[in-house]
């Protein structure tokens, strides 16, 4: 059996950091550590009662008369509806600062405090009074408020530009400034806490028969109080919460959910960490925290060496993620990512995952010297961010480039695995002798019957026309694309590459120096290709008023509309796609903005482009409506 006590000790410490604001990883990857050692050593572990962290006693230390609990973590929406098991709920928006309790003397504030270990806090009573929190209440009576001390967004602003200005360390995030300002030790710079809220959410002293009655009792004595939602359902309250969150002033990590009769409430009772009649709602992570197993490394069609991570199996937005993206050389040794380092990933949309941070690193990676294909000696690119292969021969490179001309040039049938089997059996050598193919050649492939080579045939003599933009698109050059080539149309004519000068393109409105020299040193190299294409009756058509034939559509809702797709599916996105296109002449966006139509997502989705959606009012469909 594993001894779990190096991963205790190393929660124990990541939660001390966490919670003086000077946290070692981020506050997604301590959440994920903690449920990754609740699930290996069990959540009704000893270390899992301890509230806060363990207070040093020194001068400021103070003790609780009542204990500030935690609360107990739920992350499924069901587990909330087993909590209430009939009762009327309360949502508010979970805070995400530091846990702060004032006490209320004769109407006066006479202390304020920390919630430190929830049994010993820190007296912080002179930053309490220069925060934004009621300096009096309607109340003779000795009283107690908690709630958490804040950063509002606009004031996290105004603090960075204040420090800035007095010359002092900037805050490392938004939550971490908070910890910072109320650190009773830190004496210089205290009117700083001027920037804070105190947002309340429980009063001890005054007897209140419901939820509802006590914030109606601190809004009336001018208390922030969290947002909230009062009678909608717990579904309800939770896709409001996902939709809205972004919007809310305050960072917010969650819902807090409490029965709304306060006897009730009580009648649950208490644990040593949390009590029973309150719960919180926190969202599924979008993130992951695996561990890199392996590094592999690949040649791009340009020569720009690419590097993979191999990961530990792990569960991530509805996908098992086993690769990551490491993007390039320059980031590797920038975020000291190795074999074996410990990794928080996030997963967005359809694309590979990505890493966002190093959690524990395991050393230095000794970057590749030789190109993985063909062996060559690599170069670092003119800004040291890439690892290059500039051999023009190098065959990872000729193969992906064969793959980006079919691909942009739409050969429907012809795979990356028909390509591989095309080129592993010598059959072609560049794009150009994809055009030499015949029927009888390919058939004779294993797995390659006699439909499936004729199909692809087929497939390739109908790009035997191609306008000049699509065939110079399809060539791959690093920085020239679609639009830059339409841009140079517009102002050279369709024989541009007989008359482009230098001078004239940097004068054009979206081409600087590097891109018009860019342009000017690819013009023989287009013109190699050219008559490459013509070898074998390719024919390039120069005139820019060639426009794609459109498949006529019947009219429909989705016809001309602009429309943009999230979350998981049902079928491949690509045919989705092409169904909008082709059968529907709709569009396909290429973000969530004002002029977006649709919004295809399946469920409630906690993607950017929903939560846009919901706040520009976009119509959200689910995909069965594309097919009605």
């Amino acid at each position: 059996m594993k001894d779990y006590r190096q991963d205790i000790e190393k929660y124990l410490y990541y939660k001390r950091l966490y919670y003086q604001g000077t946290p070692l990883i981020t506050d997604s990857a301590f959440d994920l550590f903690e449920d990754k050692l609740k699930s290996n050593i069990g959540e009704d572990h000893e270390v899992f009662k301890l509230v806060g962290y363990k207070q040093d006693t020194d001068e400021y230390t103070i003790v609780h008369e009542t204990p500030m609990l935690s609360l107990n973590k739920k992350r499924i929406p069901s587990e909330i509806v087993d909590f209430a098991n009939g009762e009327k709920v309360v949502a508010a928006y979970k805070m995400d600062g530091t846990a702060t309790s004032i006490i209320y003397t004769n109407g006066l504030i006479s202390l304020g405090k920390t919630r430190g270990d929830g049994k010993v806090g820190k007296n912080i009573t002179n930053h309490v009074m220069n925060m934004n929190s009621p300096k009096t209440v309607n109340v003779n009576e000795t009283i107690e408020v908690r709630g958490e001390s804040v950063i509002s967004n606009g004031n996290y602003k105004l603090l960075v530009e204040e420090c800035k200005k007095r010359n002092i360390d900037v805050p490392k995030s938004q939550r971490n400034s908070v910890a910072g300002l109320v650190n009773p030790k830190k004496k210089s710079n205290l009117d700083l806490t001027k920037f804070l809220d105190f947002v309340a959410y429980e009063v001890i002293g005054i007897e209140f028969t419901t939820e509802i009655r006590k914030f109606q009792w601190l809004k009336q004595n001018n208390f922030i109080t969290p947002c909230k939602y009062f009678g909608q359902t717990i579904q309800e309250s939770i896709h409001s919460y996902i939709t809205q969150k972004d919007f809310y002033e305050y960072l917010s990590d969650g819902l807090v959910f409490s029965i709304n009769d306060i006897d009730k409430q009580k009648e649950r009772g208490f644990t040593d960490h949390h009590p029973k009649g309150k719960i919180a709602f926190k969202i599924d992570s979008e993130t992951e925290l695996t561990k890199i197993v392996n590094i592999k490394t690949d040649v791009s069609r340009t020569g720009r060496i690419s590097f993979v991570g191999e990961v530990e199996p792990v569960y991530l937005s509805g996908a098992t993620i086993t690769n990551v993206t490491l993007y390039n050389a320059s980031k590797i040794i920038e975020n000291k990512i190795n074999i074996g380092a410990t990794v928080e990933i996030t997963r967005s949309g359809e694309v590979i995952p990505k890493i966002l941070s190093v959690v524990e690193e395991n050393g230095i990676y000794e970057l590749p010297t030789y190109c993985p294909s063909c062996g060559s000696e690599l170069e670092w690119d003119d800004n040291k961010v890439h690892l290059m292969c500039n051999t023009v021969k190098c065959e990872r490179k000729q193969l992906q480039q064969i793959i980006y001309f079919v691909q942009q040039l739409d050969m429907d049938g012809i795979s990356e695995g028909t390509i591989n089997s095309l080129w592993n059996n010598y059959l072609i050598e560049d794009q150009y002798d994809l055009y030499k193919l015949d029927i009888n050649c390919i058939k004779k492939l294993e797995g390659f019957q006699i439909t499936k080579a004729t199909n692809i045939i087929n497939s390739i003599n109908k790009t035997k026309n191609i306008s000049i933009v699509k065939f110079i698109n399809a060539l791959g050059i690093d920085g020239i694309g679609e639009k830059l080539i339409n841009l140079i149309i517009d102002n050279f004519g369709n024989d541009f590459l007989n008359t482009l000068e230098y001078n004239k393109l940097v004068t054009i409105n979206g081409i600087g120096e590097k891109t018009a020299e860019l342009i000017i040193n690819s013009v023989g190299l287009i013109n190699y290709h050219i008559n490459e294409a013509k070898k074998v009756n390719i024919s390039v058509i120069y005139s820019n008023a060639v426009k794609e034939i459109k498949k006529d559509v019947s009219d429909n809702k989705f016809k001309n509309k602009t429309i943009m797709i999230t979350g998981k599916l049902s079928k491949g996105r690509k045919d989705i796609e092409k169904h909008i296109k082709e059968n529907l002449g709709g569009l396909i966006g290429s973000s969530v903005n004002k002029n977006t139509d649709f919004l295809v997502c399946n469920e409630v989705s906690n993607s950017s482009k929903y939560k846009k959606a919901i706040k520009l009012n976009i119509p959200i469909i689910k995909e069965d409506e594309l097919y009605a």
